[in-house]
C-alpha cells in the first residue's frame, strides 16, 4: 500500500467522523413568538416588554468540540494500532512455546556469497553446520573447548 492510498483512507475516515459533528452545530432556531396585542387597559397597567432577538446560533455547551477531540484521539489510536500490526504482525495471536527452547544458534560466521558456518546447540550438544544456497550440511560435532577435528600430521613427523 502506498502513501497516497493511505492518505486517502485517512482523509475519508476524518471526513466521515467530522460530518456528524458539523451537522449538529448547524441547527435551525425557532421563530420568536409574537406578543399579544396590547389593549388600552393592559397598556396602562403594565409597560410592554420588548422581546429579545433570538441569537443566530443557539448557545450550547461545547459538545461538538469535545466530540471532535474524542474522534481525533480515536483516529490516532487506530493509526497507532495499525502501525504496530504492520511492524510486528499478529504476534499476540500466535501460540507461545510451552517450555524451554532446546535448539539455539550460538554463533554464525559469513564466508561470503551467501555461505555461512553455524554453531547450533541442541540439548547441550554443539554441532557445526554449513549453509549455502539450496543446501545445508552437517559438518561435525563440537565438544567443550576443542572441536573434534582430525589431527593431520605430515609424513616427516612419523
Amino acid at each position: 500500500m502506498n502513501f497516497r492510498a493511505l492518505g486517502l483512507i485517512v482523509l475519508t475516515v476524518v471526513a466521515s467522523l467530522v460530518a456528524p459533528v458539523r451537522a449538529q452545530e448547524v441547527t435551525a432556531t425557532p421563530a420568536p413568538a409574537r406578543p399579544a396585542p396590547a389593549t388600552s387597559e393592559t397598556a396602562i397597567a403594565t409597560p410592554a416588554a420588548s422581546p429579545r432577538p433570538a441569537p443566530a446560533y443557539p448557545i450550547q455547551p461545547a459538545t461538538g468540540s469535545v466530540q471532535l477531540a474524542l474522534y481525533l484521539l480515536l483516529l490516532i489510536a487506530l493509526l497507532g494500532g495499525g502501525f504496530y500490526v504492520m511492524r510486528n504482525g499478529f504476534s499476540f495471536l500466535q501460540p507461545k512455546p510451552k517450555g524451554p527452547r532446546k535448539l539455539d544458534i550460538s554463533e554464525t560466521k559469513m564466508l561470503g556469497n551467501r555461505q555461512f558456518l553455524i554453531v547450533a546447540e541442541y540439548e547441550n550438544r554443539k554441532m557445526l553446520i554449513g549453509v549455502c544456497p539450496g543446501r545445508i550440511d552437517y559438518l561435525c560435532t563440537l565438544s567443550g573447548a576443542e572441536p573434534e577435528f582430525p589431527q593431520i600430521t605430515s609424513e616427516e613427523e612419523k
